[in-house]
Parts: structure tokens; C-alpha cells; sequence
């Protein structure tokens, strides 16, 4: 019979490392949740790497890094009149966060996803990457089925 032993402090200590590091880049995805809802900008600063990029964000309308981030966020709000974030779901590993979210918003320009003046809901996933304790990667996926007028 093989008898059952502790893992080494090295490997505890290890899953403790991981799991801060994870739980720190999670703070930092939610923390900017709370930007994009509250337009505070100056959250901004404490989040996101001056490399940061996003990869599904429309090409070339913002710069990369924190500035860009803070446009964004800005047009968002402009773009989206009553825009609200529900985070539903916060999973992280290491230095990747994913963040399920619930969007509603009302249509104030031509285009999509829906006509002018229409309140909407639709499901989004956000993927972020960090890097020397900063977000520095986004990629967002929606869910255009799920719009309702």
C-alpha cells in the first residue's frame, strides 16, 4: 500500500503563487467592468499596460494602451445611450481572465447591431491576457442572436 503524503512546500507554494496571480488579473478585468459602467476613467491607469491591444476593437479607431482604452470607453457610452456591463461569470488562470457578460444598451447611431432608438441585450465573452500585472490583451466576443427589442 502506497501511503499518501502532503505535497512539497514547493508545490504548495506554487499553487498559492498561481492562484493570486490569477486572482489578480480577475480584479483587474472587473475593475475595468466598473470603468466601462461608471465612465471613471482614472481606473484606467491602475489597469492597463501601455502595450495593451485590442484585437476584435474596431481597426485603427483608438490608439493601443491606456489612452485608447479610455476612448473606447468613452465612445461606448456615447455610442450606447443607458450602456450597462453585468458581469455573470469570472473564470481565471494564470494570466488569462474570461469574463461572461450581459450587455443592454440603446442603438444611437445608424448601423449595427440594431436600428436606431432599440434597447437591446446580448451576451458577450471577454478574453483578457496580463502581463507584468497589467491587462495587456482583449478580445471580445458577441452574441448577436441574443439581441430583443
Amino acid at each position: 500500500m502506497t501511503a499518501v503524503t502532503e505535497p512539497s512546500v514547493d508545490v504548495a507554494l506554487a499553487a498559492t503563487y498561481r492562484k493570486s496571480i490569477s486572482e489578480h488579473y480577475k480584479d483587474l478585468a472587473l475593475k475595468l467592468q466598473v470603468a466601462l459602467n461608471t465612465q471613471d476613467l482614472s481606473l484606467v491607469d491602475g489597469l492597463i499596460h501601455d502595450d495593451f491591444f485590442d484585437v476584435t476593437g474596431p481597426p485603427g479607431m483608438f490608439p493601443d494602451g491606456p489612452e485608447g482604452v479610455r476612448q473606447h470607453i468613452l465612445w461606448l457610452n456615447r455610442r450606447f445611450k443607458d450602456a450597462k456591463w453585468e458581469v455573470q461569470q469570472a473564470v481565471a488562470e494564470g494570466t488569462t481572465v474570461v469574463l461572461r457578460v450581459r450587455f443592454t444598451g440603446t442603438e444611437t447611431e445608424e448601423g449595427q447591431p440594431a436600428p436606431v432608438g432599440t434597447r437591446f441585450t446580448y451576451a458577450q465573452a471577454h478574453f483578457f491576457e496580463g502581463r507584468d500585472g497589467l491587462l495587456v490583451q482583449h478580445i471580445g466576443v458577441r452574441s448577436e442572436q441574443d439581441i430583443s427589442q
